[in-house]
């Protein structure tokens, strides 16, 4: 069977990691990717309010490796961390996740995902969860001004290009429960044809 190829996007907060790993969970011939890892410069920091500029972000690579997952071929994916990068093999499996802020972005990447999920979160949750995780002191208006600056410009636009607006607010596992019953659904419909 071709494996399913699942984006996540979201702002900052909204939970995709933690739904990606519990979809992992649910689903035992799973790898999840992170768009971090495509970061072409230095990884903006889980203290960084700013997204990033998307075109510091290798989506040639991305889409390169989505392709050969699709295929069902291994493939090179890059890891990287605050030390540096590698490459390391991707298997391929029956669920490829995806997921990142920015996913979205990028038409070509948006093209290879047989489903595309946005995870909604309104700004001032994302603004306290930031608050939460944050390791500095930065006042609350400042992450208020820049998360909405953020959201509209990037947020926005990514959720028109879902294919499934899932509301964040509830538990990640309600969340990750939710995706993946949208996911055998949609494997279903794939296997039973038009």
């Amino acid at each position: 069977m071709k494996p399913f190829l699942l984006g996540i996007a979201g702002p900052s907060c909204s939970g995709k990691s933690t739904v990606a790993q519990t979809l992992k969970s649910l689903f035992p011939d799973t790898v999840v990717v992170s768009l971090d890892n495509y970061w072409t410069d230095s990884i903006p920091s889980k203290d960084d309010v700013h997204v990033g500029d998307p075109q510091g972000l290798n989506f040639d690579l991305l889409v390169e490796n989505l392709k050969e997952l699709a295929a069902g071929q291994e493939t090179d994916g890059p890891v990287r961390s605050q030390a540096g990068s590698s490459l390391h093999v991707i298997k391929p499996v029956s669920l490829v996740i995806v997921e990142g802020v920015l996913l979205f972005y990028d038409s070509r990447v948006c093209a290879l995902f047989d489903m595309k999920v946005y995870l909604d979160v309104p700004v001032d949750v994302i603004v306290k969860r930031m608050i939460a995780r944050s390791h500095v002191a930065v006042h609350e208006v400042y992450y208020a001004q820049t998360v909405a600056q953020e959201y509209h410009k990037y947020g926005i636009p990514m959720s028109e290009k879902a294919d499934l607006v899932v509301d964040a607010l509830v538990s990640p596992s309600s969340t990750a429960y939710y995706i993946a019953d949208q996911v055998r659904k949609r494997r279903l419909r794939a296997r039973r044809g038009p």
